[in-house]
């Protein structure tokens, strides 16, 4: 088992995401954020020094202190990880909570016009885009009206928006609606903020259908987490021994010079059919196979054309390592020996970035490449080339052989 894992770190080729940086507020840091209780707690209702920083993006907010008393009242962006899914709990002492989770623990909680995030190292980057979720007690507003604010829901003409302002420039905006035309967002959607340029600085305005006297009466919340920085998506992917790897990526890449993609077509116990990625775009979140020179370290880059869809794509890519479960049917390539096939994985855990193959119903240590071919017929049609027989070590063994041998993929017992 030890050597196997060995084998799989050496095999499989090193990745080095310098993509996108994304702000998740994971962490015990961001969690030490997190006031208890939702409303009047120490932090958010303290002393008005309540702030915080993304350590790699520098991405940074404090409480906006509009009414000069340090508290969020006056509004600001606060960490959280509240669920409150009955929004009949929703008011200002849930203020903190969203209906849903997004799957991440933390998220941010925005209270109230002015408030702000911004860059404290003073440069400027492209925001690409961000999660964003209402509020529970947005939707209680929203939902069934409350002692201020009327129902939304149902409402033609009802509306609530965020606009996002880009370094104070009020030329420079984007729009997006958690209520238009009383059809209210209820879950997590993405927001692209990507024209909006390199900036500094963003700032959060709320505005809606229901207004009063002192101006909006719907609660001004909302939560936001996942925020994409940075311009073109890079990974570095250095290859493995005997010039192969495996990638995954949350964008579509352009293949570099140099290195061919491939995608499993079909499979058996005997053999396994790979096939060109001849438009040179490898789809976000497929898995691939990489052939290249032994060594190297090549530079993928985000690619905004469109990629061929893979279809029956064997190949499962770990773009998050937390998702991955072994069903016992996990092969991944590697070179043994000279021979370069899909070896059972018998790990618990694997590797972000990387692909496996996805086999079920098969239980051989070793499944042979039939050749880069297209289709189930085809990959038949090559195994007959492949009727030679290995030790368990991966050697090819000669008709005087005597022992256990790996013969079209199965252990067998030559006397």
């Amino acid at each position: 088992m030890k050597k196997f894992f060995t084998l799989l770190a050496v095999s499989l080729g090193f990745l080095s995401a310098t993509a996108q940086n994304v702000v998740t507020f994971e962490g015990d840091y961001f969690s030490s954020k997190i006031d208890d209780p939702q409303y009047m707690g120490p932090q958010l209702y303290g002393d008005g020094t309540y702030n915080w920083t993304d350590e790699k993006t520098t991405l940074s907010s404090e409480l906006t202190d509009l009414y000069m008393d340090g508290c969020y009242w006056g509004g600001g962006v606060a960490i959280s990880n509240y669920i409150e899914p009955d929004i009949n709990n929703g008011s200002y002492y849930t203020q903190l909570s969203v209906p849903v989770s997004n799957g991440s623990e933390n998220f941010a909680v925005v209270y109230g016009d002015y408030t702000y995030v911004y860059f404290n190292d003073g440069e400027a980057r492209t925001i690409k885009s961000m999660d964003v979720c209402p509020t529970t007690y947005l939707l209680n507003s929203e939902m069934l009206g409350d002692g201020f604010a009327g129902t939304l829901a149902g409402d033609p003409n009802g509306w609530f928006k965020v606009k996002v302002v880009a370094d104070d420039d009020d030329g420079n905006f984007v729009e997006f609606y958690l209520c238009k035309d009383g059809v209210v967002q209820q879950g997590w959607e993405t927001v692209d903020l990507s024209s909006l340029g390199k900036v500094t600085m963003l700032t959060f305005y709320f505005s809606g259908s229901d207004m009063g006297t002192w101006g909006l009466n719907t609660p001004a919340y909302f939560a936001f987490d996942n925020v994409k920085i940075g311009d073109a998506a890079t990974a570095d992917v250095t290859i493995g021994k005997g010039g192969y790897s495996t990638f995954v990526s949350e964008s579509n890449m352009a293949v570099p010079a140099g290195v061919t993609a491939y995608y499993a077509t079909a499979a058996n116990d005997n053999a396994v059919a790979l096939e060109e990625i001849t438009d040179g775009v490898i789809p976000a979140g497929e898995g691939v196979v990489l052939k290249g020179e032994e060594g190297k370290t090549y530079t993928f880059v985000q690619s905004d054309e469109e990629a061929s869809t893979l279809a029956g794509n064997l190949m499962v890519g770990v773009a998050d390592a937390s998702t991955f479960t072994n069903n016992g049917s996990v092969y991944v390539i590697a070179t043994v020996n000279g021979v370069t096939a899909f070896y059972q994985y018998t790990g618990e855990t694997f590797p972000e970035g990387k692909a496996y193959l996805n086999m079920p119903g098969v239980n051989v240590p070793m499944v042979k490449i039939a050749g880069y071919v297209t289709g189930i017929n085809s990959m038949r049609n090559e195994e007959s080339v492949m009727r030679n027989a290995y030790n368990l070590n991966g050697a090819l063994v000669n008709k005087n052989f005597k022992g256990i041998a790996i013969k079209n993929g199965k252990k067998v017992l030559v006397k």
